[in-house]
């Protein structure tokens, strides 16, 4: 699938439940885009579009036949946002037109996205008032995307309520499935907007408007005196094909007879000897195709059909033809007027076709000439594409780094500090009438770390692990952790945030403190680390110190006694002022 379809169903998913449902249904899918998204010209594997159907299914909760109608009705919306408003909107007067012209619609599309293996569609018509929609896809279980589709395109842009149901699921090498479409109940509704054959009343049906047509042609007088000869008629259409019911080929324009094999060329040879037919899916016989006249025809060349000239080299020999069929009275047979499908000029030449063999009234020409010129362009809009998509990966990449580093940057210095640093601006002293620090250091350090059967990794070790308890205990508090030089550790309440409780807050740090310290072993007799803790509750003045390396600080009278009552106490025990105790 092209990333186009990727697009869509993230644009559906991100406008109903938000960037971050698909960011979860991108990872539950197992997709790894690196901050980026989807490239609309890229193809991406089929296997991998399941998967995020799959994962939408799980994050919303909902069926999967159920997400597939609904982003069938999105993709139709998705399109016109896209930019395919205007084709859309003149591809059909009512839905059987409409529904009909989408192959070729895909056809041209084709061009623009290489490689696209676009599902079919036909339409016929029942006795009942129904309209019959054959759907044809390599991609089996998809169905329900197509009813919700042409419920949106009714709603859309015929303004009417259709309901759509899988009349019958036709079990072939492609999926071929049929849908049952009727008109909602509405009583001032005709059905003209499905295209069925039944007009109202005073209005003639389209077979008649055909037929009275084809009989003022006949009476023309002008028409036989006018009549052109077999070389005429094969110059001005050198692509063109006539076969009767047998599909013997009874004549070829003069440019296609060059090129086709020589030897094939006889009067048995039949039109599916030398061409497969690729749009509409269908049964190729004579009367099937009159009962699709107003369908467009898309056929390739079968293998060795088309013969190279010696000087060509070509991996891919096959000429896709595109036209109408026509039905000629006069001989019963059936005309194929149609036109090589090449994607520019270098593809032409590599059939061994030339522009002169395109006749000027052709708008091939025009095409071709179309494709050349933007052929660059295409190509740096995808390049645009892919470089916007490395933006978005290094955007998001920054933006991870940046929260790492203000997590990082908040874990030193308090968050309004750290926010005018960034800015350049200078950070005053501030004086705080009344907070509570606390500190504690672990008993026996220095001799714990002064012992020969001890690694200094394994002091980190418990380091590491006991300031990662303190740690989230200042979190759990909603103290300010100020620092920890080797084993002690300071925290403070009532800054940078005033509040009333700040002592009951560090008291509370400091009873967790000695339970976390029950659970940190020590790496020499494995037995539980001792701690001491000191609180005391006064006026400090607290500012930030340096430049290259800043630290925020306390200072004042209170900082000092705070350490004193930590120092003065015993081991496993929390020594508080009668000012914090107050």
């Amino acid at each position: 699938q092209y990333g186009f379809i990727h697009c869509a169903l993230a644009d559906l998913v991100i406008g109903k439940f938000g960037e971050e449902a698909w960011k979860d249904i991108i990872k539950k899918a197992g997709v790894e885009l690196d901050g980026g998204s989807y490239l609309i010209h890229k193809i991406y594997d089929d296997e991998e579009t399941l998967r995020l159907v799959g994962a939408a299914c799980e994050a919303t909760g909902l069926e999967l036949d159920t997400v597939l109608e609904v982003f069938g009705a999105h993709f139709f919306a998705y399109c016109e946002k896209s930019g395919y408003d205007r084709i859309l909107k003149v591809l059909g007067r009512n839905l059987r037109d409409f529904l009909c012209n989408l192959d070729a619609l895909h056809d041209h599309l084709a061009t623009i996205y290489p490689g696209m293996e676009a599902p079919s569609f036909r339409c016929t018509e029942t006795d009942n008032g129904t309209l019959l929609l054959h759907y044809y896809s390599k991609r089996p279980g998809l169905s329900y995307i197509v009813i919700g589709l042409v419920k949106a395109i009714a709603k859309q842009l015929l303004e009417t309520e259709v309901n759509v149901t899988i009349h019958q699921d036709i079990d072939e090498e492609n999926d071929h499935v049929t849908f049952a479409i009727r008109e909602a109940e509405n009583k001032h509704s005709s059905g003209s907007k499905l295209g069925l054959q039944t007009f109202a009343s005073g209005h003639e049906t389209e077979k008649e408007a055909n037929k009275r047509s084809k009989d003022a042609s006949v009476k023309s007088e002008t028409h036989k005196k006018r009549e052109m000869n077999l070389l005429s008629f094969c110059k001005a259409f050198p692509f063109h094909v006539m076969f009767d019911r047998k599909l013997h080929i009874k004549q070829a324009g003069l440019s296609l007879t060059r090129i086709m094999t020589k030897q094939k060329l006889n009067d048995t040879l039949k039109f599916t000897d030398l061409f497969r037919i690729s749009r509409p899916r269908m049964e190729f016989s004579f009367q099937a195709v009159i009962s699709h006249i107003n369908t467009v025809f898309v056929v390739t060349t079968k293998a060795g059909a088309v013969q190279l000239p010696d000087n060509i080299e070509s991996t891919d020999a096959s000429l896709r033809l595109k036209g109408q069929m026509l039905y000629v009275p006069d001989s019963d047979c059936l005309l194929f007027l149609c036109s090589p499908r090449v994607k520019n000029m270098d593809s032409l030449r590599e059939k061994g076709l030339y522009f002169s063999d395109i006749p000027v009234h052709d708008a091939t020409r025009d095409l071709l000439f179309l494709s050349h010129a933007r052929r660059a362009e295409r190509e740096l809009v995808e390049k645009l594409e892919e470089t916007s998509n490395n933006l978005k990966k290094v955007e998001s990449k920054l933006i991870e780094h940046k929260k790492r580093t203000d997590d990082l940057l908040y874990s030193i210095l308090p968050k309004e500090v750290a926010a005018k640093l960034r800015l350049n601006q200078s950070v005053p002293a501030e004086s705080y009438k009344t907070v509570t620090i606390l500190f504690s250091d672990i008993v026996g350090f220095t001799a714990l770390c002064s012992n020969d059967k001890i690694v200094p990794m394994d002091i980190v070790k418990m380091l590491n692990r006991l300031y990662t308890y303190f740690d989230m205990l200042s979190g759990m508090n909603d103290v300010y952790k100020v620092e920890t030089i080797g084993d002690a550790y300071m925290v403070v309440g009532g800054l940078p945030h005033p509040c009333e409780d700040h002592a009951d807050r560090v008291a509370s740090m400091g009873l967790g403190m000695m339970e976390a310290a029950d659970v940190v072993l020590s790496p020499v007799d494995r037995e539980p680390l001792k701690i001491r803790i000191g609180i005391h509750t006064g006026p400090v003045m607290a500012g930030v110190v340096g430049k290259k390396m800043p630290r925020y600080c306390l200072f004042g009278n209170t900082v000092t006694l705070a350490n004193k009552m930590e120092s003065g106490t015993q081991p496993g025990r929390i020594n508080i002022s009668i000012d914090t105790k107050r």
